[in-house]
């Protein structure tokens, strides 16, 4: 029997949704460290339409929407197709045109878009230039015929060098003709090489690769899988204030200062200062030092129960040399330190400032508090003796050009820019700076009049 028509809304019909450029396929493995990358939704996406990949992209994806298109030729997807699994302009214009193809508004979980507040996207490089895969695991879902082919989001991260499942580590070359695999294939095709089109796998393969569970880089594994479990569960918008709470209430209970955290994992005093105060993102390197550091995970900052553990706090006994009364020099270094910037200033090879601050066991900070001008005055002696090698240089350089010239004519070989380029380089010049290659002009010029 029909439904009676005072069932339905008052308005009539539920909204139907508008029509979309693409189909609405949806991503695998959201809010898991086996979440797929952007690119390999990008490479279903096309198989699923049945078009080649990169034409795809260039000819389809932006042309015919309001996304500002990136310049997606060969170069781009040689040296920048990397960066779409990443967090920066590439990964944000790709996510924002592909949502509006698919009429999806969850795509940017796919990248590390969430997490760009935490780290930087022009630091150390995040996501890897080349596509890198576990054997295992593309063997699984190729055998299997569950599901589509798609590539993790960790095998995209530089510093992920073992399978998040197998523990063996990442292939990046094919086992049949050794080529790289680049990250946004030709063809929507990711169990296949790029080149010689056969698997990338071994198909007889029954046994597993030993174990590298062991090996270096598990942490960065552990950091890379908390942080794509929790892309659906963050606020990107309060990244970085959650981050700054948890260091700083850490460093609170641990009885210590920023400089002597950053000592106690290998880094530069000052670096938790650019990440703290200015909002300068960590590479993912110096993230898992840090939260090593702390004894902390990302579930432990970024978490519904975030926040640090809880210790006693260090006995005197334990708690490190910065967290103690600052040693303050005496009077007498001061005045040592204005007797060497003196020597230093007028010396014929003054030596750096650095050196200076060795010898007193200083830093250069204290020189440049203490006595400014000193400072300044051996730095413009520092100018002058570059200025004075730059001149010497050149007039070497520019010698080396004429005679160069000279002994080509007199060996009845025409002195082309070649030709001469070839002698200089034993002297150690090139006509590639502008004022060596107009001193061969001139020697040229003079040569034919």
């Amino acid at each position: 029997m029909p439904p009676d028509i005072h069932s339905y809304p008052d308005d009539g019909f539920e909204a139907i949704p508008g029509r979309t450029l693409l189909f609405c396929l949806q991503p695998i493995g959201v809010g898991t460290p086996e979440c797929e990358g952007l690119t390999s939704y990008m490479t279903r996406l096309a198989r699923e339409h049945s078009l080649p990949l990169r034409r795809f992209v260039s000819r389809l994806l932006f042309r015919q929407t309001d996304a500002e298109p990136p310049l997606c030729d060969a170069k781009f997807f040689r040296q920048y197709a990397a960066t779409i699994n990443g967090l920066g302009t590439y990964a944000a214009s790709f996510a924002r045109t592909l949502n509006t193809a698919t009429g999806r508004s969850d795509l940017e979980l796919l990248t590390l878009l969430p997490w760009r507040g935490l780290l930087a996207s022009n630091g150390n490089r995040i996501t890897s230039q080349w596509r890198r895969w576990c054997p295992h695991c593309l063997r699984g879902q190729v055998l299997s015929g569950i599901g589509d082919v798609h590539w993790p989001l960790a095998w995209s991260m530089a510093s992920v060098q073992e399978c998040h499942r197998h523990r063996v580590q990442l292939a990046n070359e094919c086992h049949h003709c050794g080529r790289r695999q680049p990250v946004v294939p030709r063809l929507a095709d990711l169990a296949r090489c790029d080149h010689c089109r056969r698997p990338l796998f071994d198909l007889n393969e029954v046994a597993g690769m030993a174990s590298m569970s062991g090996i270096a880089g598990a942490t960065h594994l552990t950091v890379a899988e908390q942080l794509i479990a929790m892309n659906d569960s963050v606020e990107p918008a309060a990244v970085h204030r959650h981050w700054v709470d948890a260091v700083s209430a850490r460093i609170a209970v641990m009885g210590c200062d920023r400089a002597a955290l950053c000592r106690r994992v290998g880094l530069n005093p000052r670096a938790m200062n650019a990440w703290m105060n200015s909002g300068v993102g960590l590479s993912m390197d110096s993230l898992v030092k840090v939260l090593a550091g702390m004894e902390m995970s990302v579930v432990d900052v970024f978490g519904p129960g975030r926040g640090p553990r809880r210790q006693p706090r260090a006995s005197a006994d334990q708690v490190s040399e910065p967290a103690r009364a600052r040693h303050t020099h005496s009077i007498d270094v001061r005045a040592q330190a204005a007797v060497l910037l003196d020597e230093a200033a007028t010396a014929t090879e003054p030596p750096k400032l650095c050196e200076v601050a060795t010898t007193l066991g200083t830093s250069t900070g204290y020189l440049r508090y203490w006595y400014p001008s000193k400072v300044a005055l051996l730095r413009s002696r520092h100018l002058e003796i570059q200025r004075a090698d730059r001149i010497a240089r050149a007039e070497r350089h520019h010698r080396a050009v004429e005679s160069a010239v000279r002994e080509l004519r007199a060996a009845g070989v025409f002195p082309g820019r070649k030709a001469v380029e070839v002698a200089v380089r034993e002297h150690g010049a090139s006509l590639i700076e502008p004022r060596t290659y107009a001193a061969y002009l001139l020697a040229f010029r003079s040569m034919r009049s």
